[in-house]
């Protein structure tokens, strides 16, 4: 069975430069890691930071989606979840991992990246 087999949710592609992603390791008050997502589903998100955090750790994720029309305007969606997966390429520089979603903050993170999801405006991955 492959992974996308396996997903329960559409996956959608992001432009990483574009996609700041905030991270909050387990037992950290504030976000102190900064990277760039690459896609996302109602349920997880692919993304990748300067420092590696291990396979089964808890996270709190802040996302900033680009809010369409508006170049400067950002969608904020506050989540908590799990890393699952880590680019073990050994290649020098940001490390790409995934993490799965336990719960959002509030409904509105949820409804505000459903209906990100849903405009159209961002393609399918594959």
């Amino acid at each position: 069975m492959s992974d996308r087999d396996r997903r329960e949710a559409t996956r959608f592609t992001l432009k990483p430069m574009y996609t700041r992603v905030l991270v909050r390791p387990e037992g950290e008050r504030m976000f102190t890691l900064e990277g760039h997502a690459y896609d996302i589903s109602m349920g997880g998100l692919r993304f990748e930071l300067d420092q590696e955090i291990p396979t089964g750790s808890p996270i709190g994720i802040m996302l900033e989606l680009p809010e369409p029309g508006d170049p400067h305007g950002v969608r904020l969606v506050a989540t908590t979840g799990t890393v699952v997966w880590i680019d073990d390429d050994d290649i020098p520089g940001p490390v790409r991992m995934a993490a799965v979603f336990h719960a959002f903050e509030t409904a509105d993170d949820e409804q505000r990246l459903s209906q990100a999801l849903s405009t159209g405006r961002y393609a399918q991955a594959a």
